[in-house]
């Protein structure tokens, strides 16, 4: 899948194996931050997956909505932002 975000439209290519990371990592864990602070970035958090497949990108902000938005995910938009996938 590829997005493309900011004033340029700048082009961020997400593998297959970063969907299925996700689901892995956040599946029946309750709640995880979406990003992190600058260079802080917490392991299990959906930016720390998200960017092992972006060449170090944080796209956490960008991923949450496409998830939430296909059914995927629900998102806290409390301080700090967090995601739960929806468990079946």
């Amino acid at each position: 899948m590829g997005i493309r975000v900011g004033k340029g439209r700048w082009p961020i290519k997400l593998p297959w194996r970063c969907f299925e990371r996700i689901d892995k990592e956040l599946s029946g864990k309750g709640w995880a931050r979406i990003t992190g602070l600058r260079n802080d970035v917490k392991e299990g958090s959906l930016d720390w997956i998200v960017q092992q497949y972006t060449g170090g990108l944080l796209a956490g902000s960008y991923v949450a909505p496409i998830l939430e938005h296909c059914g995927l995910a629900e998102i806290d938009r409390g301080r700090p932002h967090r995601i739960r996938l929806i468990t079946g």
